[in-house]
Protein backbone atom coordinates (compact mmCIF):
# COMPACT_ATOMS: atom_id res chain seq x y z
CA UNK A 1 0.00 0.00 0.00
CA UNK A 2 1.48 3.09 -0.96
CA UNK A 3 0.82 6.44 1.11
CA UNK A 4 -0.79 9.37 -0.39
CA UNK A 5 -0.12 13.39 0.39
CA UNK A 6 -1.36 14.86 3.37
CA UNK A 7 -2.03 18.11 4.72
CA UNK A 8 -1.93 19.33 8.16
CA UNK A 9 -4.09 21.90 10.04
CA UNK A 10 -2.07 24.74 8.68
CA UNK A 11 -2.79 23.15 4.91
CA UNK A 12 1.24 22.23 4.26
CA UNK A 13 1.23 19.74 1.85
CA UNK A 14 3.62 16.25 3.31
CA UNK A 15 4.77 13.52 1.21
CA UNK A 16 3.47 10.75 3.49
CA UNK A 17 1.56 10.96 7.02
CA UNK A 18 4.87 9.90 8.85
CA UNK A 19 6.85 12.79 6.95
CA UNK A 20 4.02 15.16 8.39
CA UNK A 21 4.15 13.53 11.95
CA UNK A 22 8.54 13.61 12.07
CA UNK A 23 7.93 17.24 10.74
CA UNK A 24 5.98 17.76 14.47
CA UNK A 25 7.92 15.80 16.10
CA UNK A 26 5.60 12.68 16.90
CA UNK A 27 5.26 9.40 15.37
CA UNK A 28 2.22 8.25 13.15
CA UNK A 29 1.05 5.83 15.71
CA UNK A 30 0.63 8.93 18.37
CA UNK A 31 -1.13 11.12 15.92
CA UNK A 32 -3.90 8.10 14.36
CA UNK A 33 -4.07 7.35 18.47
CA UNK A 34 -5.23 10.62 19.01
CA UNK A 35 -7.20 11.10 16.26
CA UNK A 36 -9.08 7.98 16.90
CA UNK A 37 -9.58 9.19 20.57
CA UNK A 38 -11.64 12.63 19.03
CA UNK A 39 -8.57 14.88 18.94
CA UNK A 40 -8.09 17.77 16.32
CA UNK A 41 -5.71 17.68 13.64
CA UNK A 42 -4.00 20.53 15.06
CA UNK A 43 -3.57 18.81 18.57
CA UNK A 44 -2.77 15.83 17.68
CA UNK A 45 0.68 17.00 15.56
CA UNK A 46 1.34 19.58 18.42
CA UNK A 47 0.39 18.95 21.60
CA UNK A 48 3.75 17.29 23.30
CA UNK A 49 3.99 13.83 23.04
CA UNK A 50 5.83 13.11 26.70
CA UNK A 51 2.43 13.14 28.73
CA UNK A 52 -0.93 13.02 27.86
CA UNK A 53 -3.15 15.93 28.43
CA UNK A 54 -6.88 16.96 28.83
CA UNK A 55 -9.37 18.42 26.50
CA UNK A 56 -12.45 20.15 27.69
CA UNK A 57 -14.62 22.66 25.73
CA UNK A 58 -11.93 23.63 23.89
CA UNK A 59 -9.28 24.29 26.54
CA UNK A 60 -6.59 21.87 26.91
CA UNK A 61 -5.36 20.71 30.53
CA UNK A 62 -1.72 19.69 32.04
CA UNK A 63 -3.70 17.14 34.49
CA UNK A 64 -7.01 16.43 36.13
CA UNK A 65 -7.14 18.86 39.02
CA UNK A 66 -6.81 21.74 36.31
CA UNK A 67 -9.63 20.28 34.33
CA UNK A 68 -11.68 19.54 37.39
CA UNK A 69 -11.05 22.88 38.96
CA UNK A 70 -12.39 24.99 35.47
CA UNK A 71 -15.50 22.47 35.57
CA UNK A 72 -16.39 23.52 38.89
CA UNK A 73 -16.54 20.05 40.29
CA UNK A 74 -15.07 17.64 42.62
CA UNK A 75 -12.52 15.56 41.56
CA UNK A 76 -14.40 12.45 42.25
CA UNK A 77 -17.66 13.72 40.01
CA UNK A 78 -15.07 13.10 37.03
CA UNK A 79 -17.36 10.63 35.73
CA UNK A 80 -20.18 13.15 35.16
CA UNK A 81 -18.05 15.11 32.22
CA UNK A 82 -16.08 12.03 30.95
CA UNK A 83 -17.89 11.69 27.94
CA UNK A 84 -16.93 15.12 27.41
CA UNK A 85 -13.41 15.11 27.81
CA UNK A 86 -10.97 13.94 25.24
CA UNK A 87 -7.79 12.62 26.34
CA UNK A 88 -5.16 13.78 24.16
Amino acid sequence: MTESKVFDHLGNEYPTLRAMCSAYGTTAACYLKRIERGASKRDALTVPTNRHYYKYQGHIFKNKAGLMAYAGIAENDYWLIEDKVILI
